[in-house]
C-alpha cells in the first residue's frame, strides 16, 4: 500500500518591503523586524513659509533633531543641540513640475508609476522567482535546467499547460533580454598631439591613452530615481538654527556653499528649479602589490542632495563614473617639462570630455525624477572634488611644496 505524500502548501506570506515570503506569519514578522527597521521620521517637504518653527509645526522638532544626531558620530556622547529654527530658500525652492517641466499645482498627487511592467522581461513574478533560484541561487547546469522543464511539463500536459521556459536556452535567451541597470560604460583615446622633435623623440610622444567612463548625466538621472533615497533627499538649501539662534551645520544642502549658489544662480531666470551639486573625487589606487603593482585611477560622483547618512549606509550614492589614463614611461622624463605638461593636459581634458554632458544643464534647467516620486527642474552646478595634497596640485596646476 503506498505512503500518503504530504500536499504542497501553497499560501505564502509576503514581505511588504521585498520580494521575498514565508511560509508564516512568524517568519515574516522575524524578517521584517531584522531586515526592515522602521525608519526614523523624516520629511522632503518644504513649507510655504521660508522660517519653519516647532511652533507651526509639532513634528519639525523631531525631524531635525534627528539631521542635528547626525554630528554626533556613532558615539553619541555629544549630542548637537535640536534645531529650533529652519530657513529654506526661496527661489530655488525645488517646485515640483510634471515631466515637461511644467509646475503642478500646490498639493497635488504623486504622477502615476508605471508598474504594469514589473518583472518585464519575465512574464509574471513566477518565472522571476524561478529564473533567480535556478541562475542565481543553485546554478544549474544547462542539462539539468532542461530535465527539469521536461518533467515540469509532463505534469501539465493533462491541463494543457507548458512550462515557464521551454528548455536553459529560453531562460538564458529571456536572462540576457533584461534591460541593464547600471548606466554602460564607453571609451575614449587621448594621445599626444604637439610638436614632435626630428632625433629622437622620446616614446611617450607616440602612446595611446584609454578613459573608460560611463555618463555622469545618466548617473544622475539614475540616483534620482532610486527610491531608496527618499527618506535622506534634500531638494532645497536651508539654514538650520539651534535655541540659541546658532547655525548648526549637517547634510550638504544645510552648508554655506549651497546657500551662496542658489544666490549666484538665482540672478537668473530659474525660479522654482532645484539645485544639483556634483561632487567628485579620484584616487590612484594600487590594488594588486603581489602581482605587478597593477594601478587604477578611479573618478567618482555623487550628489550633495542626498543626506550623510544615506552616504554612509547606501553603496549607490557613491558610485565609480571613470578610470583615469595613467601614462607609463618611466622616471627617464620626470624631468621633461614636455612630458610633465602632457601628464596635466591628459588629467584636465579627460576631465573635461567626462563631464561635458552635464554642461547644458548648468544654464538649462533639466527635468529629474526624484526619489519622492515628483518630477523637478534640476541646474548642475561642480560642487566639492575630494582629492589628496598630490591631486589638488594637479588639480591646481601648481607644483608641490
Amino acid at each position: 500500500m503506498p505512503c500518503a505524500c504530504l500536499q504542497h502548501n501553497p499560501l505564502r506570506f509576503a514581505c511588504e518591503h521585498c520580494p521575498r515570503s514565508f511560509t508564516t506569519q512568524s517568519g515574516v514578522k522575524r524578517h521584517t523586524k531584522q531586515q526592515h527597521p522602521p525608519p526614523p521620521h523624516t520629511s522632503t517637504h518644504v513649507p510655504h513659509n521660508n522660517n519653519h518653527s516647532p511652533d507651526n509645526d509639532s513634528d519639525s522638532n523631531n525631524d531635525n533633531d534627528f539631521d542635528a544626531h547626525l554630528l554626533s558620530g556613532d558615539s553619541g556622547n555629544h549630542l548637537t543641540p535640536g534645531i529650533a529654527r529652519v530657513e529654506y530658500h526661496n527661489v530655488l525652492n525645488a517646485v515640483p513640475c510634471n515631466k515637461n517641466g511644467l509646475d503642478t499645482p500646490a498639493g497635488a498627487e504623486l504622477p502615476p508609476q508605471d508598474v504594469e511592467d514589473g518583472w518585464f522581461p519575465f512574464q509574471n513574478r513566477i518565472e522571476f522567482e524561478l529564473t533567480e533560484f535556478l541562475f542565481v541561487k543553485e546554478q544549474m547546469g544547462q542539462q539539468k535546467i532542461n530535465q527539469l522543464m521536461d518533467l515540469w511539463a509532463a505534469t501539465l500536459l493533462k491541463h494543457n499547460n507548458t512550462p515557464p521556459f521551454a528548455n536553459s536556452k529560453d531562460m538564458h535567451n529571456t536572462i540576457d533580454s533584461i534591460p541593464l541597470g547600471d548606466v554602460p560604460w564607453k571609451c575614449f583615446s587621448v594621445k599626444y598631439t604637439g610638436a614632435v622633435p626630428e632625433n629622437n623623440p622620446p616614446t611617450w610622444m607616440f602612446q595611446s591613452h584609454e578613459v573608460y567612463y560611463r555618463d555622469p548625466d545618466a548617473v544622475i538621472c539614475q540616483m534620482h530615481k532610486n527610491p531608496d533615497f527618499a527618506d535622506g533627499f534634500n531638494p532645497v538649501p536651508r539654514h538650520e538654527f539651534d535655541k540659541k539662534d546658532q547655525q548648526v551645520f549637517s547634510n550638504f544642502m544645510t552648508g554655506n556653499w549651497a546657500w551662496r549658489k542658489v544666490n549666484k544662480i538665482a540672478e537668473n531666470p530659474n525660479k522654482g528649479a532645484m539645485l544639483v551639486p556634483v561632487i567628485a573625487g579620484s584616487d590612484k589606487t594600487t590594488v594588486s602589490v603581489g602581482t605587478g603593482q597593477n594601478e587604477y585611477y578611479p573618478l567618482y560622483l555623487s550628489i550633495g542632495n542626498i543626506q550623510n547618512r544615506v552616504h554612509r549606509a547606501h553603496q549607490n550614492a557613491l558610485v565609480p563614473i571613470a578610470f583615469l589614463a595613467i601614462p607609463k614611461s618611466g622616471r627617464q622624463y620626470d624631468d621633461d617639462v614636455a612630458y610633465r605638461t602632457f601628464r596635466w593636459q591628459l588629467y584636465h581634458q579627460s576631465l573635461s570630455r567626462i563631464f561635458k554632458t552635464l554642461k547644458p544643464h548648468m544654464e538649462t534647467p533639466t527635468v529629474l525624477h526624484c526619489p519622492d516620486g515628483h518630477f523637478r527642474s534640476a541646474i548642475y552646478c561642480m560642487g566639492p572634488y575630494i582629492a589628496d595634497y598630490p591631486e589638488q596640485a594637479l588639480l591646481a596646476g601648481v607644483a608641490q611644496g
